[in-house]
C-alpha cells in the first residue's frame, strides 16, 4: 500500500529529475535520498542515488559519484532482495561502481582506500578473476606503479578475456589501457623521462 509519505517522496523525486542540471538538482536528489533513508524507503533512496550519480557524471564530476555509489551498495547489502526483480538496475549499479573506481585515476579527491573498497565489493560479487575486476586491479596497480601486481592482474584479465565469447571472436585479448600490460609502467616511466629532456 502506498502512503501519502511515499507519494510525497516519489513526487519530490519526479520533480527533482525534471530540474535542470546543476547544483540545485544534485542537492535536492541528495536530500530526497537522505529522507528516504530516514523513513525506511530503500527503493526511493536507491532511485534518488541513481539519479544523483547520473547527474554527477553528466556534469563531468565522476569523483562525486563515489559516495552515492557506496551508499547504494550499503542499501543493497541491507536489503538483499531489492534488485532481484531488476537486473538492469544491478547492471547499472555495477557500471557506476566501476566508474567510481576509475575516478581514482583522474583526481586526487578519490582516496585509494575508497577505490579499493568499491573494487573489493565488486570482486566479492563477480569473483576475483572476472574480467572487469581483473582489469580494474591491473589499472589500479599500474596507477600506483606496482608492476608485479599489474602483471598478475593482467594475466587474470587476459585469461578472463580468452573465455569471453565476444572477445574470442575478435581475436587476441584486449591490451587494456595504454600502460596496463606487462612492462607498461616501465614504458610510461621511460616516456616521461624522454619528455623531460
Amino acid at each position: 500500500m502506498t502512503t501519502a509519505r511515499d507519494r510525497g517522496l516519489a513526487a519530490a523525486l519526479a520533480d527533482a529529475r525534471d530540474r535542470p542540471d546543476g547544483e540545485e538538482r544534485c542537492a535536492e536528489l541528495e536530500r530526497i535520498a537522505s529522507r528516504a533513508d530516514a523513513t525506511g524507503d530503500p527503493r526511493t533512496a536507491l532511485s534518488a542515488r541513481f539519479a544523483l550519480v547520473e547527474a554527477y557524471l553528466h556534469l563531468g564530476e565522476r569523483w562525486r559519484a563515489v559516495e552515492p555509489v557506496r551508499r547504494m551498495r550499503e542499501t543493497v547489502a541491507r536489503h538483499p532482495g531489492l534488485l532481484d526483480a531488476r537486473p538492469d538496475e544491478l547492471t547499472r549499479l555495477r557500471r557506476h561502481q566501476r566508474q567510481a573506481v576509475e575516478a581514482l585515476f583522474g583526481t586526487p579527491r578519490v582516496g585509494l582506500d575508497q577505490a579499493r573498497s568499491l573494487l573489493d565489493t565488486l570482486a566479492g560479487e563477480l569473483g576475483e578473476d572476472a574480467a572487469p575486476v581483473a582489469e580494474l586491479r591491473c589499472r589500479v596497480a599500474d596507477h600506483l606503479g606496482d608492476e608485479p601486481a599489474a602483471r598478475r592482474a593482467y594475466e587474470r584479465w587476459s585469461a578472463a578475456d580468452a573465455t569471453d565469447p565476444v572477445v574470442a571472436v575478435r581475436g587476441a585479448p584486449r591490451r587494456g589501457g595504454p600502460t596496463c600490460w606487462p612492462g607498461g609502467v616501465t614504458r610510461r616511466r621511460r616516456w616521461r623521462r624522454s619528455r623531460r629532456r
